[in-house]
């Protein structure tokens, strides 16, 4: 299975960066495409309910956070799904920022097995 990874060394850092892909997701179902967005606090607070509701529905299987927030929703989803694997994509629009979250993800995991 997949499962969309935002991690950095805070939650709170986390949650700011993967305001990225929650408007990229609101502008898929607006049908306003186009690069993934820097990451902004104030668009996605300004997103009406409708498709807030839609975005967090299709990023639902997703774990976003500091590397402790990230082992326990890791974990939660080995738990609830049962998976033989887990490929994790992130859509982060630093670069350096997302190479971070794969190497803290992966290390999360390594330290799950």
């Amino acid at each position: 299975m997949a499962a969309s990874v935002c991690a950095a060394e805070s939650d709170e850092e986390a949650a700011y960066l993967r305001t990225s892909p929650l408007q990229a997701f609101a502008n898929i179902d607006t049908n306003n495409r186009g690069k993934l967005p820097k990451p902004s606090l104030e668009a996605v607070a300004d997103m009406r309910y409708p498709v807030r509701a839609q975005v967090d529905r299709m990023l639902s299987c997703a774990a976003v956070g500091g590397p402790e927030t990230l082992a326990a929703q890791i974990e939660a989803v080995f738990t609830r799904y049962q998976p033989d694997e887990l490929m994790v994509t992130g859509m982060i629009h630093d670069q350096t920022a997302r190479l971070r979250s794969f190497e803290i993800a992966a290390e999360v995991m390594r330290g799950l097995v």
